[in-house]
């Protein structure tokens, strides 16, 4: 069973880094698509305003 999951993992994490090279690449050369992705990045990591209830762990 172990040896099917690391299999199927495998794959799948192949499968997902097949293009890293491709976006390495246009990110080094497009600067304004570098830039929108930042821009991205830095919004999604910005915390959401709680309606007045707080959080508690």
């Amino acid at each position: 069973m172990q040896w099917m999951l690391f299999a199927i993992g495998l794959v799948v994490a192949i499968a997902i880094n097949a293009d890293t090279i491709h976006i390495v690449k246009q990110l080094s050369q497009d600067s304004t698509l570098r830039s929108s992705i930042v821009a991205i990045a830095d919004s999604a990591k910005e915390p959401q305003v709680n309606q007045g209830m707080s959080i508690q762990d």
